[in-house]
C-alpha cells in the first residue's frame, strides 16, 4: 500500500489507526502513520512529514552487553523515583547486584541506534519465593524494568511489557 508516497509492506508492517503506542498522537487519518514490525520486536513510530523517527529494537541481552552500562541505565531510570523518597533496588544497586539479578532470569535489553535505552528483566517461578503466588508454575515476574528518562513517555515502556507478556507466554506462563 502507498501513503503519501512511502510504500508499506503488508507482510512486514502493521498500520496502526487509533492511539499510537510510540507516541502521544491520535492517528485519525493518512497524515501521520504508525508501523510495527512484525515477527522482530521493533518499534517505529513516524510522522510523514519527516519531523521525528524513533526507533528501537528489543532483544536479549548479549555477553558483550556492558553490566555497568545497565547499572547506570537502571540508575538513571529510577533516579525520579528514588528523588521523590522511593528506594527501589536499581535506584541504588551496584553492578555484581545488576549481574547476579540478570542471571536469575531472562533479560532483555532495549536499544535504539546502537545505544542501550531500556531494559527489563523476566522471571520464572521461584520455588524459594516469600510471596507465595510467585511459586505456581503458570506465574512469571518481573523486575529491573528501566527506561532512559529521556524516552520515557513515548509508548517505549508498553512495547517492552508486550514484549515481556509475548516472551512469559511463550514459556507456558499464565500470569505475569
Amino acid at each position: 500500500a502507498l501513503v503519501d508516497g512511502i510504500e508499506l509492506v503488508a507482510n512486514h508492517f502493521d498500520v496502526l489507526l487509533g492511539a499510537c503506542p510510540f507516541t502521544s498522537a491520535v492517528l485519525t487519518d493518512r497524515d501521520t502513520v504508525c508501523q510495527m514490525h512484525v515477527g522482530l520486536a521493533t518499534g517505529v513510530a513516524e510522522s510523514i512529514g519527516g519531523i521525528t523517527i524513533d526507533e528501537f529494537v528489543i532483544r536479549e541481552i548479549r555477553a558483550d552487553d556492558s553490566i555497568p552500562e545497565i547499572t547506570a541505565l537502571l540508575h538513571a531510570a529510577y533516579a525520579g523515583l528514588a528523588a521523590q523518597g522511593f528506594r527501589y533496588v536499581a535506584s541504588h544497586q551496584d553492578d555484581e547486584v545488576t549481574r547476579r539479578r540478570l542471571e536469575r532470569g531472562f533479560p532483555l535489553i532495549v536499544e535504539q541506534a546502537g545505544r542501550m535505552i531500556g531494559t527489563v528483566t523476566l522471571y520464572p517461578p521461584r520455588p524459594d519465593a516469600l510471596v507465595p503466588w510467585y511459586r505456581r508454575p503458570e506465574v512469571h515476574y518481573f523486575g529491573q524494568f528501566g527506561l532512559l528518562p529521556e524516552l520515557q513517555g513515548r509508548g517505549i515502556g508498553d512495547r517492552m511489557m508486550e514484549e515481556l507478556e509475548r516472551r512469559a507466554g511463550a514459556r507456558g506462563a499464565a500470569e505475569l
